[in-house]
């Protein structure tokens, strides 16, 4: 008798340990997704790969990007570094990244800082807020309105 309840509560604990471990892969999973993407949105950046930059933009604002990238052609960007990522639940995620770029007419080497909110919404990461936190404004990315960035903290509180 003794046996047959120690083999349960081994059962029961064997079991719960998968459900965790389960739950932590799915986790997991979503971490390297994002992280993957945004790899894939900084490297779309720096290499002039604008379709694949605008593929992560919210549908709202793909259009307008196609007009900006025609009137940002000389913006050249030199590098995009994630600065800092925090991740809320297994679908958001503030993001700060710092752009370097400049205009080929000028010259000027730029730093911008930019905070964004991503959202996973059907097995994907996509931009849902952008704004600018600290330099002069990127012209490939445009910042949310003022009244939509409510999910948007102060840079300084992202861990």
């Amino acid at each position: 008798m003794e046996a047959t309840y120690t083999r349960r509560i081994l059962i029961m604990a064997v079991a719960a340990a998968i459900a965790l471990l389960g739950s932590c892969a799915t986790a997991t999973d979503h971490q390297r997704a994002l992280r993957d993407t945004l790899v894939d949105f900084g490297r779309g950046l720096r290499w002039s790969e604008l379709d694949v930059v605008a593929s992560h933009l919210p549908p709202s604002q793909r259009a307008s990007f196609a007009v900006r990238r025609e009137r940002a052609s000389d913006v050249k960007v030199i590098n995009v570094d994630i600065r800092r990522v925090h991740v809320s639940g297994d679908a958001m995620a503030q993001v700060t990244l710092r752009v370097e770029w400049y205009h080929v007419a000028q010259g000027r080497l730029v730093r911008t800082l930019i905070q964004q909110l991503w959202r996973r919404k059907d097995d994907a990461w996509a931009i849902e807020q952008t704004r600018t936190v600290a330099g002069p404004r990127f012209p490939l990315l445009l910042d949310t309105p003022a009244d939509l960035k409510s999910d948007l903290t102060d840079p300084h509180e992202i861990s």
